[in-house]
């Protein structure tokens, strides 16, 4: 305000000629915290504020899980499973590769969240260790998670390139050199620059098999049903098929072959019989080598000036994904771009079913096992899916060393029945009842609320059983208490005294029927 008085009270500047408003210089309102996209951005970078809104929104999403797990009348583990994999670690997925960068003491807060949410659904004690609950719900720790979900986002990015950071990965993904400063999803790209890499990083437009007159493909045959129809039959359909659809066309069977050794595919010309063998990356999958076992069959019958051509498939899923036109698959559009450039071929893609002592479909077979033994490896980079698929193989071998070590020191027993990761929960393909299975989780997990586990955490005064005076545990309820003598004796796998550990390994519906029958009989609290 003094400023402007003394200019005008000056005269160097007629007053008339100026009007001056004076207004105060108002502070900036600066925030610290903003919110974009559902991403809470603070000045540090650190997405303190971003994980305890997170914590706090996944919390009130748990409280859903904890009414529909309530003893009575509360849902299978398996469709918990599906609920908390849909309402909580969704939300803890969103953003995940921008916050991971966050230090350990936060994100430790969000694992805390996943653990809790997973031992709600399968309804495990609050002792049970924490690799132990993910071992028996198959599911990666959120540290894996996070390193995958941001490995696929990055691949993604470079495959589609829809993305200004698309050339920034680029640069960092074909340089050893881990910058100074870097996000996450930078760290992830340049450790795992191999996996790219190898990967096939150029997105083409699908061709749409409705623009191609000149390619028909069949996944079925009728009257057959590979589960059902007797092989015997299975062959006379083929053959038949062949015989009456196929009679003028120049016929080739194609086939992959995978094994520890490698992978391998091949094609069988029915004409001229020659066989050709050729070797892959063995990081590719079988489905994939069946399509590019197509790929070459189709040059190979064009090379020869061949104008009306079949190509049969043992591999279903691949007649499936042609058909489909997934547009992530380099290798659909290859066979695809082919066959347009090539008009005036008739081209049929015919599945027939395998091992049905079809002698082309034999001959192809060979020559996909031949294949993997060969010294020189075809130039195929992997398709997104097959890349996508090995890193996730890659980060469970890593998981699985981590469980291992994990149970040196807790979950001996748990170990005993389950020396390494799997797929799938146990219950995958046992069908039980919200009860049993509850009753099998806790059992396999070796903690369940026994005797020996409520005095251990000073519960109750004593683990001594009142019938024989010594300590109650589940074994001895199992095997040993005589006041359960009259019961035990209609469960074989209890009085023979099958072992505990070999029961749960076999994951048999009879026996684990036997061990939860028995104790709801005995009214045993597990």
């Amino acid at each position: 305000m003094s400023i402007c008085n003394e200019i005008l009270q000056s005269n160097i500047i007629p007053s008339e000629w100026l009007q001056i408003k004076c207004v105060p210089i108002l502070k900036p309102d600066i925030k610290s915290v903003h919110q974009y996209l559902g991403i809470w951005i603070d000045q540090k970078l650190n997405f303190k504020t971003h994980i305890t809104e997170t914590v706090n929104k996944t919390k009130r999403k748990i409280n859903i899980l904890k009414m529909l797990s309530r003893k009575k009348g509360g849902c299978h583990p398996e469709t918990l499973q599906k609920v908390n994999n849909s309402i909580v670690r969704s939300i803890l997925d969103y953003g995940i590769s921008i916050y991971a960068s966050a230090c350990k003491t936060d994100f430790n807060r969000l694992e805390k969240i996943q653990n809790l949410s997973i031992r709600t659904s399968f309804r495990l004690l609050q002792s049970t260790p924490i690799h132990v609950i993910y071992a028996e719900a198959a599911e990666l720790p959120l540290k894996y998670r996070a390193q995958y979900l941001t490995f696929k986002e990055s691949i993604k990015t470079l495959y589609f390139n829809n993305s200004p950071i698309a050339a920034k990965l680029s640069e960092i993904v074909n340089t050893d050199l881990i910058p100074k400063f870097t996000s996450y999803i930078e760290k992830i790209s340049s450790l795992n620059n191999f996996h790219i890499l190898q990967c096939h990083i150029s997105y083409n437009n699908i061709i749409q098999l409705n623009d191609l007159n000149n390619l028909f493909i069949y996944p079925n045959i009728q009257n057959l049903n590979k589960n059902k129809t007797p092989l015997s039959m299975q062959k006379y359909l083929t053959q038949q098929l062949i015989r009456n659809n196929y009679f003028t066309y120049f016929k080739l069977f194609t086939d992959g072959s995978k094994s520890n050794l490698g992978v391998g595919y091949g094609f069988y010309d029915e004409t001229n019989q020659t066989s050709f063998s050729f070797k892959l990356n063995p990081a590719f999958s079988i489905m994939n080598a069946e399509i590019v076992a197509i790929i070459e069959a189709i040059e190979y019958a064009i090379s020869i000036h061949q104008s009306k051509i079949v190509i049969f498939t043992d591999s279903q899923s691949s007649c499936m994904s042609l058909l489909n036109a997934n547009p992530d698959n380099y290798l659909i559009t290859k066979l695809l771009t082919i066959i347009k450039y090539n008009p005036s071929q008739e081209i049929a893609i015919q599945w027939v079913p395998g091992h049905i002592n079809l002698l082309g479909n034999d001959r192809a077979d060979t020559a996909a096992k031949l294949g993997i033994n060969r010294s020189n490896q075809e130039n195929y980079p992997l398709t997104l899916g097959d890349c996508l698929l090995n890193f996730k193989v890659e980060l469970i071998t890593e998981w699985n060393r981590e469980y291992q070590i994990l149970s040196t020191e807790k979950g001996i027993q748990h170990f005993e029945i389950m020396n390494k990761i799997e797929l799938k929960p146990w219950f995958h393909n046992i069908q039980l009842s919200t009860t049993e299975t509850i009753i099998i989780n806790r059992i396999r997990t070796f903690h369940t609320a026994t005797k020996d586990r409520l005095a251990k955490w000073n519960l109750i005064r004593t683990d001594i059983c009142t019938t024989c005076n010594t300590q109650e545990n589940l074994h001895h309820i199992l095997y040993d208490c005589v006041g359960l003598m009259a019961i035990r004796r209609r469960f074989p796998i209890l009085i023979n005294k099958i072992e505990l550990n070999t029961i749960l390994k076999n994951k048999k519906k009879d026996e684990y029927l036997q061990l939860t029958n028995f104790i709801n009989e005995a009214k045993i609290n597990v």
